[in-house]
């Protein structure tokens, strides 16, 4: 019996050589993913194949939003922010939502929230 990891990612590595975009949690699972995907068309035999475009859910949603404002779908930002101004958002919400409950490690917890998110 092939276990089903095994087929989800026959799958995955079939839409991929099809043009497909996957999308990742995390930046980590999008290299294993891409560096998987190039071993199995090597032990396939294969000289060439297509690039994977293999994203972390980050780099996809940037590069989403980014090209509905080149397409006039939402209006442009005056900027972004930047990553000191992401950690002091991140700070207030934490601070909003966890009211009267001191947090021991608020930088953990927002670089956990921020990752998370």
């Amino acid at each position: 019996m092939i276990e089903p990891q095994v087929i989800a990612l026959q799958v995955v590595f079939a839409a991929l050589e099809r043009g497909a975009t996957v999308v990742t949690g995390n930046n980590r699972l999008a290299a294993h993913t891409y560096r998987a995907f190039e071993r199995t068309a090597r032990d396939r035999g294969r000289t060439a194949w297509p690039t994977p475009e293999v994203l972390p859910w980050t780099a996809w949603l940037r590069r989403t939003w980014e090209e509905a404002v080149v397409a006039g779908g939402v209006p442009a930002p005056a900027l972004l922010l930047s990553a000191g101004q992401e950690q002091c958002l991140w700070e207030d919400i934490l601070g909003q939502s966890l009211a009267g409950q001191p947090l021991v490690q608020v930088a953990g917890t927002v670089r956990e929230a921020a990752e998370a998110w």
